[in-house]
């Protein structure tokens, strides 16, 4: 039996799930984010601004998609925020009339811009209080994915959190691979192991590739932003193709190479890339493998066989400037 992971019948949407706007503590407004993206081959973007849940609906046409999200902060007290350990979790609705939120407060939290533009929110009840601990986290990441939302858990790296905090988190949909402004910043936020952590655990969780993007330079507003993505394995660009793909786990990481077919049959993964350099297959114990290309050419396919015991799979591809792309940890058990 044939079980396919990322489908070539399928089209690929390069899509960024993690951005902010003039709405919190972006510099571009959502129409100015909308046309830096397109223009750089993005066919989607989650407006994800802090603590305000606004959703840009007037955006979408046949070749742009807004996603509607929002993000969270539960941060450690103190007065020194350099020394702070924080949480970031964003969420994104999976349901394009889902517009109400959770876990939000009336009047903490927001970020500069988000008070100038809350009465643009739906009306939620409650003031949801924020307490640095895998309680409280864990409470909201139930709370939203109850709600319909697909939640993601940002930049490990640059938030100063370690194995002993995310090993304690439960039931996000997937980690950022990539958080492309903490790269730029020159925090390593390139988080294959954090993910091996969290796929050891047993969580099922995916892997995504988002830039964060502020646009905060004055001298160049695109610094953060366009340098990473999740590429949405989808049939169209419907707000509820893409968001059908998150829930069925067809998307995945990239810096640059495009995964372009991934499939098990008969106990082997057989993968096909854009040119690579190297495309790596990892495991939950000791196995792993690689298909190197010779010097002065590319290697565009591999295959790799399972075990058993190999708890879960996954694939890398590297391309010849160094990029990469992630998929997500599949589970052994059920592919062969």
């Amino acid at each position: 039996m044939r079980h396919i992971l990322i489908d070539d019948s399928l089209n690929q949407y390069k899509t960024n799930l993690h951005c902010h706007t003039d709405y919190s503590d972006g510099k571009l407004t959502p129409q100015q984010v909308k046309d830096l993206y397109m223009a750089n081959g993005y066919s989607a973007v989650a407006y994800t601004d802090h603590d305000i849940f606004v959703c840009h609906d007037y955006l979408a046409d046949d070749k742009f998609i807004p996603l509607h999200g929002y993000e969270v902060e539960i941060t450690e007290n103190g007065d020194n925020f350099s020394l702070k350990k924080t949480c970031h979790i964003c969420m994104v609705a999976l349901d394009e009339n889902n517009k109400i939120p959770v876990c939000l407060h009336h009047s903490k939290y927001m970020f500069m811009g988000a008070l100038a533009h809350f009465d643009e929110m739906a009306p939620f009840e409650g003031d949801y209080e924020r307490d640095y601990s895998p309680e409280c986290i864990n409470d909201i990441i139930a709370q939203c994915k109850n709600a319909g939302f697909f939640v993601t858990y940002n930049h490990p790296v640059w938030s100063l959190e370690n194995y002993p905090q995310y090993s304690q988190y439960k039931g996000m949909d997937a980690i950022e691979m990539f958080n492309y402004l903490s790269i730029t910043e020159g925090y390593e936020d390139c988080n294959h192991q954090v993910y091996d952590d969290l796929l050891r655990l047993g969580l099922d969780i995916g892997c995504t590739g988002n830039d964060d993007n502020h646009n905060g330079n004055p001298e160049n507003r695109e610094l953060d932003s366009c340098g990473a993505w999740t590429m949405i394995n989808a049939p169209e660009l419907t707000y509820s193709s893409l968001t059908d793909a998150l829930k069925k786990e067809r998307y995945y990481a990239s810096m640059g190479p495009s995964i372009l077919s991934l499939y098990v049959e008969d106990g082997t993964a057989y993968v096909e890339t854009t040119d690579a350099v190297g495309i790596s297959f990892s495991t939950g114990i000791r196995h792993t493998a690689k298909a190197n290309a010779s010097k002065g050419s590319f290697v565009n396919q591999a295959s790799f066989k399972l075990r058993k015991t190999d708890q879960y799979f996954r694939v890398t591809v590297e391309d010849k400037r160094g990029k990469k792309a992630y998929t997500r940890g599949y589970r052994v058990d059920g592919l062969i």
